[in-house]
């Protein structure tokens, strides 16, 4: 892969980050809200997929790919669920 398409996707991996990041933050604000316990959840699990996946995609070596892929499955199978 070319530098720049690499810099262009961890840019947006990490802005869709801080984006779930702050849904997070929102929802524990108003935790008392109706709705606002299932998008806590639905926050933490996707801030788990999207991490995960990142990690992955700049893992170098197969066994550090497999622990990344692990941790983003449990992300990415909590979201259907909430």
């Amino acid at each position: 892969m070319s530098e720049s398409y690499l810099v262009f996707y961890f840019l947006a991996m990490t802005i869709s980050l801080l984006a779930c990041l702050t849904v997070i933050v929102f929802s524990w604000k108003n935790r008392e809200a109706p709705g606002a316990r299932a998008m806590l959840a639905l926050g933490v699990a996707t801030f788990i997929w999207g991490f995960g996946f990142m990690c992955e995609a700049a893992s170098h070596s197969l066994s550090q790919q497999m622990i990344f892929n692990n941790i983003g499955y449990v992300g990415s199978m909590s979201v259907p669920v909430i």
